[in-house]
């Protein structure tokens, strides 16, 4: 109760009391009132007082919890400062050291830049006279170029169809003039020699004055080597300015040591020579190879015959010409080669295969050869063991270098061919009839003195 109420509940206890007593007693009871409305009010005045006291005590307590938890965590923050302050030391500590470093780095850098600025001036000394030099090179390149004819890729693929066919044409001629059944052959002994040539003479290639089917394939093997030797000797020759036939090993030796060289060298004699002129003298030699053909095959033919087949044989020769231009315009130099004497590589000739098997008996092997072949192939593939090569009647043409490789195989007969039709020639009752070799065509008409001499028969490369 507050004080103000405990009085007026004791002034209303006053005035009730005042009404049933005396005067006197009123007196003693107002000083005892007023005692204990002093005392009341002192009991009042010590509570309030001890309520602020609590109050305060509470405030103190909550101020004293505060600074607690202040003091923590100005305590936390002390120690993140002390642990920031030592990692600010160490990265001055580091800065320091890099700001050394940096600066070393600046004095190594000046020097290297200085060191760059003079070697860039020598360089640049350096490159005006490497460019001047280069200019020169290229001018005089450009001048070498002028006097050099452009060499195309080689390669036997390039190069084989076309010989190839030059071949099929040879074979297809043969058989067309000479693989036949001739009549009266009997009567004309010069179908039994052709002409004496040394590829034929001295029974190398046998010709029986018959119409077997062993005669007919080798007058057409005979027709083809007569051919092919004079190929060799007129037209598979360099075209390009060097006619002597020791200019011509010199370049095989050097394409045999070095092919670059040697096809520089050719495509500057091929620049030297005007096109039109080596045209003009391949055609020259196309009918000096066909005039040496026909010298050996004189007398065997009808008038008509000898003239169509000197025409379609100097055709052909052409082509052959043409075609041997063409593969000395290559990046590489190929050789043509023909062995008549001895026993060459099988592996580089083919077996000529006539497509038809002769009337005389023939081996279980030669049975089974024919039979293996089809009519029109003109080939049965490498010689092996069991087709010995015995006569060589188509060059090879080989790639030339440090190691030769094969481009085309040549075509030969094997020894099962040519003993069939020698022993048909020894049963003949004309073998012994011979006629000596005709050498009409001296060694000038046959171009000798181009060619380094008379005509080769034998080794042949361009």
């Amino acid at each position: 109760m507050s004080t103000h109420g405990a009085l007026d509940s004791h002034l209303v206890s006053f005035f009730l009391f005042s009404k049933s007593h005396s005067m006197s007693s009123l007196e003693s009871d107002v000083a005892s009132l007023f005692t204990s409305l002093r005392f009341l009010t002192q009991e009042n005045s010590y509570r309030e007082t001890l309520d602020r006291v609590l109050d305060m005590q509470q405030q103190l307590a909550e101020l004293t919890a505060a600074r607690k938890a202040d003091s923590r965590e100005i305590h936390q923050a002390e120690v993140k400062t002390q642990r920031l302050e030592k990692e600010v030391e160490i990265q001055k500590e580091r800065i320091t050291s890099l700001s050394t470093s940096l600066q070393g780095s600046q004095s190594e850098l000046a020097a290297v830049r200085a060191q760059l600025d003079n070697e860039k001036g020598e360089s640049q000394e350096a490159f005006k006279t490497v460019t001047a030099e280069l200019e020169a090179k290229t001018k005089k390149l450009e001048q070498l170029q002028r006097y050099t004819s452009e060499l195309r890729p080689a390669s036997s693929s390039r190069v084989a169809p076309a010989f190839t066919k030059l071949f099929h044409q040879a074979f297809s001629l043969a058989r067309k003039y000479v693989g036949k059944e001739v009549e009266n052959i009997a009567d004309n002994p010069l179908w039994g020699t052709f002409g004496g040539h040394p590829a034929v003479d001295d029974n190398k290639i046998p010709l029986p004055l018959n119409n077997s089917k062993a005669a007919q394939q080798m007058r057409t093997a005979a027709f083809i080597v007569i051919l092919s030797t004079a190929l060799m000797d007129c037209v598979f020759h360099p075209s390009y300015a060097l006619y002597e036939e020791e200019s011509s090993e010199f370049l095989v030796r050097i394409a045999s040591k070095n092919s670059a060289l040697e096809a520089h060298l050719r495509s500057v004699l091929l620049k030297a020579q005007p096109e039109t002129q080596r045209k003009t003298e391949g055609e020259r030699r196309a009918r000096l190879a066909a005039a040496v053909v026909m010298e050996h095959l004189e007398g065997m033919f009808g008038e008509q015959d000898e003239k169509r087949l000197g025409s379609e044989l100097e055709v052909l020769c052409n082509r052959a010409s043409s075609v041997w231009q063409e593969v000395q315009t290559l990046d590489r130099m190929f050789t043509a080669v023909l062995t008549v004497d001895g026993i060459p590589n099988p592996r580089d000739w083919k077996i000529l295969d006539f497509g038809e098997k002769p009337q005389q008996e023939a081996s279980s092997k030669d049975q089974s050869d024919s039979n293996s072949s089809t009519r029109g192939d003109k080939t049965k593939g490498p010689a092996g063991p069991d087709s010995v090569v015995e006569r060589v009647i188509w060059p090879s043409l080989v790639m030339a270098g440090l190691t030769d490789e094969m481009a085309v195989a040549g075509f030969a007969l094997s020894d099962r061919q040519v003993s069939a039709a020698r022993a048909e020639k020894n049963k003949s009752p004309h073998r012994d009839t011979r006629f000596k070799q005709r050498n009409s065509f001296s060694a000038s008409q046959a171009g000798g003195s181009r060619f380094g001499g008379p005509l080769r028969f034998g080794n042949g490369r361009t």
